[in-house]
């Protein structure tokens, strides 16, 4: 196999023979329902208030792990978060709340719209799991028309709450376009194709700086750059994550891709990888200077998407892997390090449940552009009796 083969695989085979077993096992909650918000490094759950955007990601996850050939219990898996999320995060008006505490009580009743974001991938992954039966599309939908009809923003896209509150932020509207593509590609309701489509247009037009390449996180009220440093920050990962999304979006809906999409990982490229750790850091500024040093797990998974979207050399892809392959190498085999420091050495804290999601993002694309990695990936699992 060649290098970009053999990493992708031994990636895979961690995850189905040790990861998402580990994250049914230990990190589901089997009291109160949901999933656990961490796994301490040791391999065990910690009793944290449950977030929205958690129990959404494991939802979807364990529905990519059985798309992906995980022979586990994903069906169940899924269904465990989807119930606990229905039963809890769920409001009178469709939106989803942000915390619940462990006592089943609302924790946190704001409306954050990265919950919602979030909420509407989940609801896609139901139905494309258990069909029109459980309800999900009508969810889904019932969202989405709350959000156009109360949170709209005149200048495209979402407001942050009704109050406006600032600054805004791309963030949440990335992981909007990425679950409206999600329902594009299962359903046949225009409404998502002009989500996607209005997300898309207000990335290219307002988030990115057509000059430099360089996507901001913070905005005002017009959708111009936050002011201060706030509006000078880019994210290297965020890069990734939307040069990724744009490729997709242009696939799902018949356009060429954006020009704008291979200048974000350019920008992130040039400006946002550590050649010394080989990772791509948190955060660096408009100009190029470094924010902040410190390099997060999520970034090398969608470092990988992008160079997959991109169509990089095998070698590049390799290298990818490896860095996000670093993050895996813990005492108890299928959580991760979160974080490096600038240092080159890993904070030691509890592997956060949001990263999974990551992680099988990455492999789901390694699996489509290498599918001889993914067949000896599945062989191991199989002999190695992990399934």
């Amino acid at each position: 196999m060649s290098d970009v083969a053999s990493e992708a695989a031994a990636l895979k085979r961690w995850l189905f023979d040790v990861a998402l077993p580990l994250w049914w096992e230990q990190g589901a909650d089997r009291v109160r329902g949901g999933f656990h918000e961490a796994i301490s490094l040791d391999g065990r759950p910690l009793p944290r208030p449950h977030r929205a955007r958690v129990i959404a990601r494991q939802a979807f996850s364990y529905c990519e792990a059985g798309r992906l050939g995980w022979h586990g219990p994903w069906r169940e898996a899924q269904r465990h978060a989807l119930d606990y999320f229905r039963k809890h995060f769920v409001t009178a008006d469709a939106t989803v709340l942000s915390v619940v505490d462990l006592d089943g009580k609302v924790g946190d009743p704001r409306f954050d719209l990265y919950d919602q974001a979030f909420a509407l991938l989940a609801y896609a992954s139901g139905h494309h799991t258990f069909s029109e039966a459980d309800g999900w599309r009508r969810q889904a939908v019932t969202l989405r028309t709350t959000l156009e009809q109360s949170y709209a923003h005149p200048l495209g896209g979402f407001v942050e709450d009704r109050a406006g509150r600032l600054p805004q932020r791309s963030n949440p509207h990335m992981h909007l376009l990425e679950a409206a593509l999600a329902w594009i590609a299962i359903d046949d309701d225009p409404a998502w194709r002009r989500m996607a489509d209005g997300i898309a247009t207000l990335c290219l037009e307002k988030f990115i700086d057509p000059t430099s390449g360089a996507l901001g996180e913070f905005f005002a009220e017009d959708w111009s750059p936050a002011p201060g440093v706030e509006g000078r920050i880019c994210e290297p990962g965020h890069h990734y994550e939307w040069a990724f999304l744009l490729h997709r979006w242009a696939r799902l809906t018949g356009r060429s891709a954006p020009e704008a999409a291979p200048q974000l990982i350019v920008f992130a490229d040039s400006r946002g990888l550590d050649g010394r750790r080989r990772v791509a850091v948190n955060a660096v500024l408009a100009d190029g200077g470094i924010h902040d040093s410190i390099a997060r797990l999520w970034a090398q998974a969608e470092r990988i998407r992008a160079y997959l979207a991109r169509r990089r050399p095998d070698d590049e892809v390799a290298i990818a892997i490896k860095g996000l392959r670093r993050f895996l190498a813990t005492p108890t085999e299928g959580v991760w390090f979160d974080q490096l420091g600038a240092d080159d050495v890993f904070i030691l804290e509890p592997a956060r449940a949001t990263s999974l999601y990551h992680i099988i993002g990455a492999v789901a694309e390694l699996s489509a552009a290498i599918p001889d990695a993914g067949r000896t990936a599945a062989m191991g699992g199989l002999q190695s009796g992990a399934h």
